[in-house]
């Protein structure tokens, strides 16, 4: 019988979703390697593994290896990488790329599990050939602490897909099917033909949901039961469906409904308007209460958070076609105000943006 599959897997990003990630596979028996740059993390799961508290309840510990980037060419030891997963903020993507460059095997890949659209960053150091793309959807998970993540929104399942992977151009390769394998071990996963599409959709849900987290102060849930900051959501989710519509990408749904309502929704549509503020209610039986979308987690903890490469990216592709993006651009200049001490958290910054 043939040997089975155990491809050499990087993790560059060992938080929240890189370590969630690499957890999983690790449990699941792949050959995967946890890179990441903080010291205290790195030497907790090498001593006592990585804590996983799920939202269920249950608890769970792997022992991936792990080392701190600075580390990397010793942790390999001549081996090269096959999977290359990219999980560290849309900012450092540049410089963890280049970190893996010269480690990757041959017909050695990265793949990009982040929130933003980093594909173009990648594929500009290793090249398209090397570069794909992959999305987690509403998973829910934060570090809570040196080794320890907790996930605060349900598992997935056939109704609810938490990973998609697919080429750039849409091909269905023989590397996108094993990738799709070695995800599906992790949760619930599809092959997409639309990576772009599905990206800008998933854009278009973060820069909405981080925003408003980071700019009031709320948990995810507070957010949306609040019909003044859910009604800011509206605005930059519309906004942001709007420029990705007008760049030619197919959007899928979001939160159920085609992602066009929500454009219509801030263009006046009263229909379309109620039917999106009842979508966008919070359903407590999918995520714990106190989760907090990853931007407003950042604030919390005192860290630089992505809005440039979220909403500020939305605003700034807005502007190049001449569309309106004005609650994008005011929701990335609070949140960077809110990130240098010069502006405090607070629900009426967004309620204030209609009166």
């Amino acid at each position: 019988m043939p040997k089975p599959m155990n491809e050499k897997i990087a993790i560059l990003g060992a938080g929240a979703v890189g370590g969630y990630v690499g957890a999983a596979l690790a449990r699941a028996g792949q050959d995967v390697l946890l890179v990441d740059d903080w010291a205290e993390h790195v030497t907790e799961v090498q001593q006592s593994g990585l804590q996983i508290q799920e939202m269920d309840g249950e608890q769970w510990t792997a022992h991936p290896p792990i080392a701190h980037s600075s580390e990397l060419p010793t942790a390999l030891a001549g081996t090269k990488v096959d999977i290359a997963i990219i999980a560290v903020k849309s900012y450092l993507t540049a410089p963890m790329t280049e970190l893996i460059k010269d480690h990757l095997s041959p017909d050695g890949y990265a793949l990009s599990l982040q929130n933003c659209i980093n594909e173009n960053t990648i594929a500009g150091i290793l090249g398209w050939p090397r570069t794909t793309g992959g999305i987690a959807s509403r998973i829910g998970v934060s570090l809570a602490g040196p080794g320890r993540i907790a996930r605060n929104m349900r598992r997935g399942d056939a109704e609810h897909i938490i990973f998609r992977v697919g080429e750039p151009d849409g091909q269905i390769t023989p590397r996108i099917r094993r990738l799709f394998e070695i995800i599906a071990k992790v949760d619930s996963a599809k092959i997409t033909a639309n990576l772009m599409g599905e990206r800008w959709t998933k854009l278009s849900i973060n820069a909405m949901h981080n925003a408003i987290a980071a700019v009031s102060g709320l948990t995810g849930q507070q957010c949306f039961a609040h019909a003044g900051v859910r009604r800011f959501a509206i605005e930059l989710c519309g906004e942001s469906v709007r420029v990705a519509r007008a760049l030619g990408h197919k959007l899928e749904t979001i939160n159920g409904l085609e992602a066009v309502r929500f454009v219509r929704a801030i263009e006046g549509n009263a229909a379309d308007l109620e039917a999106v503020h009842t979508a966008l209610l919070p359903d407590p039986a999918n995520a714990d209460s106190q989760q907090r979308p990853s931007m407003g987690q950042d604030i919390l903890k005192g860290r630089k958070t992505e809005v440039e490469d979220m909403n500020g990216f939305v605003a700034a592709q807005g502007r190049k076609l001449g569309l309106k993006v004005a609650a994008n651009a005011l929701a990335t200049d609070y949140v960077l105000q809110i990130e240098a001490g010069k502006l405090k958290q607070s629900p009426d910054l967004l309620t204030a943006y209609f009166s």
